[in-house]
């Protein structure tokens, strides 16, 4: 009887509360430059007043491990940092429970008048849950003027560009895999979606023996077939991804990853060179080399 007294009286204490109020409530998981961000930006009047939102706020650990220009913007660009909050916010109140697997909510974020989209993705059967890759670590606290979740990374770069425009973009880097994806006339399906894309870079490329790569760009139905190799259907980031995965591509063949404590993922073997590239339409995890499947079929001469 005891602890039901404690837990109701815990919810009522809890729910007559703001978010704001609540982020310094729910201080063990360290919310103290979440706070100082939201008072930076003139902000805490909606945090505390307006709603009712649902706020996913990052922590302070997750804050300090932002990539240094974002860091020197927040110090920097006042707007930047309203534009960040509002990322992190959703009109409405929001549960876990409510959350599906790549279901995707207007933020309160608006570039060029059109709100940007968060993508959430359950995975484990429900025990675990991300908002563009970030781990709900704290999740439904209710608040007075909405629900709070707590992130263990903060949801940065804002994904504008959706996987062909992303690999365009930076050309440089992915010339080769863009023209696999344009000689397949595979542009408009990967404009679709949502997929997984593990993106081996021109240097992955110029590891295959220079005849069979050669001999590979002009069998473009091999070539597609390496492409989708590369593929897989639905969003998983590397949160996503159990110590040991085996995973379906679009090709059909599965492909294993692993994804050991504290070391880098990798794929068939293959490290994960960076993960969590945040696309529109999915995810990028860039590899450093090229994948190609076991049971490939085609006698590919040179």
């Amino acid at each position: 009887m005891y602890v039901i007294a404690l837990l109701q009286c815990l919810i009522l204490t809890t729910s007559g509360q703001s978010l704001l109020d609540l982020m310094k409530y729910w201080d063990l998981d360290n919310m103290k430059s979440m706070i100082k961000l939201v008072t930076d930006a003139n902000l805490t009047h909606m945090l505390d007043q307006e709603g009712p939102y649902t706020l996913l706020a990052p922590n302070d650990d997750a804050i300090a491990q932002l990539p240094r220009n974002a860091l020197e913007m927040i110090l920097d660009d006042k707007q930047f940092v309203v534009d960040l909050i509002k990322y992190h916010m959703l009109p409405g109140r929001l549960y876990s429970r409510q959350m599906t697997n790549d279901m995707t909510v207007p933020s309160l974020y608006q570039r060029s008048g059109h709100a940007e989209n968060i993508r959430f993705n359950v995975y484990r059967s429900g025990d675990y849950t991300t908002a563009e890759g970030a781990w709900l670590s704290w999740r439904d606290k209710n608040a007075s003027n909405g629900v709070l979740h707590i992130l263990d990374k903060v949801m940065y770069p804002f994904p504008v560009q959706n996987i062909p425009q992303l690999l365009t973009q930076q050309k440089g880097k992915y010339s080769l895999l863009l023209s696999a994806v344009k000689n397949t006339s595979s542009t408009q399906i990967l404009e679709g979606g949502p997929f997984t894309l593990f993106a081996p870079t021109d240097d992955a490329f110029y590891k295959l023996d220079y005849n069979f790569r050669a001999a590979l760009f002009a069998n473009l139905t091999a070539l597609r077939d390496v492409l989708n190799y590369h593929l897989i259907g639905g969003t998983i980031w590397e949160a996503g991804f159990s110590y040991d995965s085996v995973v379906n591509t679009i090709y059909g063949r599965n492909v294993e990853v692993k994804s050991p404590y504290g070391k880098p993922l990798t794929v068939n073997g293959i490290r994960v060179k960076e993960s969590d590239i945040t696309v529109t339409n999915g995810v990028i995890h860039e590899i450093e080399a090229v994948l190609i499947p076991p049971d490939f079929r085609y006698m590919v001469k040179y």
